[in-house]
């Protein structure tokens, strides 16, 4: 999930680019088998260096931090991925796996409208 912290080289306006590993892989993992290449297109966050930051335990990479880099049309697709698994009640999601994805969807959500509003 995106993670609301001061960052050395981000500035505050910009916490909602920001996403953890565990946030990007759960992305990845939900969205996956409903579009691959936009599965594909997120995995590549990860071949860019994570943030620097302020944790002591920087060799940890659960604590590794990423600034979103992609297109507008690919983080709406992210979204849009992401709505229909909330709302295809014939997939029996899991709750736990609801519940992420709803928190997800809202982190991705915030991307996509800062986008948009940075694009006007």
């Amino acid at each position: 999930m995106a993670l609301d912290f001061q960052l050395d080289l981000i500035l505050p306006a910009d916490n909602h680019t920001i996403f953890s590993r565990g946030a990007i892989d759960m992305t990845i993992s939900l969205i996956k088998p409903h579009n691959l290449d936009l599965a594909q297109k997120l995995s590549a966050v990860f071949d860019q260096q994570p943030l620097p930051t302020n944790y002591e335990e920087t060799s940890n990479v659960h604590q590794q931090m990423f600034q979103i880099k992609l297109a507008n049309e690919t983080v709406t697709g992210i979204c849009d991925t992401i709505f229909k698994i909330l709302c295809d009640e014939q997939q029996n999601v899991q709750p736990g796996v609801l519940a992420v994805a709803k928190a997800l969807f809202r982190d991705w959500t915030r991307l996509a409208t800062k986008l948009h509003d940075e694009n006007k």
